[in-house]
């Protein structure tokens, strides 16, 4: 029998460490940043990445015209 290595990839993402900076900083009341402003990061990306999905999912339709 063979011996495999599994590789297994883990980290944290960009926007992750921007939330939890802000929010860091706006519980120690050094940001008066809303909440909504805090979590902005995560819902900005979901935002974009929802955009690019409906932007393929609008281009192959009319390409499959």
């Amino acid at each position: 029998m063979g011996h495999t290595d599994k590789i297994v990839a883990s980290g944290t993402s960009w926007t992750t460490v921007l939330v939890l900076i802000f929010a860091v900083l706006k519980l120690m009341g050094l940001s008066n940043m809303s909440w909504l402003w805090v979590f902005s990061p995560w819902w900005i990306g979901i935002a974009l990445g929802l955009g690019l999905i409906l932007v393929i999912f609008v281009l192959l339709f009319f390409l499959s015209k």
